[in-house]
């Protein structure tokens, strides 16, 4: 089944040492992109925390916020968080150019934010807190995948709803392309006897007029273009039904469609043009459903 790439996930495991939360916010990107924003006692985790997600997760940006509330007294000492400040601070300037409202004494509401003043963090980083770390970071990947999956199942939903609008359209467009030779040659002959009159059969006698018509068909033939257009709806169709990430693949098999329905636009008769610009409108929609796609 597919997964896509949005989502959010958080776990929380407390020992005698204190609780350590995570939370993981999960966006669409070409590649996997971590950033993460640990207690400076956790900074030597980093490697261990990157690794156990890279082993879960394939493509996605994401953003770790890891805390940590030490089970100590401190001497009711408190942790003064500068970037979580920074960043609250940001927000609240942001709030005022949004609103239009002025914020009174910023200080005192960044003061009341969670994360920005906290328990103190261990002086140095100890061991025995990676196990932990760890165990609250798969609780918030198990979290994450299951909502990954969730919105994936939505998605396959609505990129098979549009694969049959695709099949339903080059049903049609097979039924264009039989009748479109006779049309063709009606059309021409239509166009020479409009310009030449009692006149047609002096400069276009019958084998003048097949070989103008062959040529005409084989100009705007799509043949070749079609079969290639099938197969990669099929190729596509059966993605979806695979395990794993297969999104950087759907996206290459959306622009081979796009491709192939482009051609056909640009070389096929009147109503094959004007299906093929159909095919296009689906396959754009297929396209911007694809990119959230792991």
């Amino acid at each position: 089944m597919i997964n896509s790439m949005t989502g959010f996930g958080e776990g929380e495991v407390t020992t005698d040492k204190g609780t350590v939360s995570i939370a993981i916010k999960s966006v669409n990107h070409r590649y996997l992109d971590m950033n993460f924003r640990l207690p400076f006692a956790f900074h030597a985790f980093e490697p261990a925390l990157r690794k156990t997600i890279q082993a879960r997760l394939s493509r996605g940006k994401l953003d770790i916020s890891v805390y940590f509330k030490s089970a100590r007294n401190d001497d009711g000492h408190l942790h003064f968080d500068r970037e979580a400040a920074e960043t609250a601070f940001q927000g609240l300037k942001e709030l005022q150019e949004m609103t239009g409202t002025i914020i009174f004494n910023k200080a005192a509401v960044l003061a009341q934010l969670d994360g920005v003043f906290a328990a103190k963090p261990p002086e140095r980083a100890d061991e025995s807190m990676q196990e932990v770390l760890i165990s609250a970071l798969d609780l918030a990947l198990e979290h994450l995948s299951h909502m990954r999956a969730e919105e994936g199942s939505a998605l396959r939903d609505n990129l098979q709803a549009l694969l049959s609008q695709m099949e339903a359209t080059l049903e049609e467009m097979a039924t264009e392309m039989e009748a479109a030779p006779a049309y063709l040659e009606k059309k021409l002959k239509e166009r020479i006897e409009t310009l030449l009159g009692e006149q047609m059969e002096e400069y276009y006698p019958g084998q003048r007029l097949a070989a103008e018509v062959a040529l005409l068909i084989d100009r705007q033939a799509i043949d070749e273009e079609y079969v290639r257009l099938k197969s990669h709806v099929r190729s596509f169709a059966d993605a979806l039904n695979e395990k794993g990430a297969v999104g950087k693949r759907l996206d290459f098999l959306a622009q081979e469609m796009n491709r192939e329905a482009n051609t056909i636009a640009a070389k096929g008769a009147e109503k094959i043009n004007r299906l093929a610009l159909d095919l296009k409108h689906i396959i754009e929609q297929i396209r911007e459903q694809v990119q959230n796609i792991e």
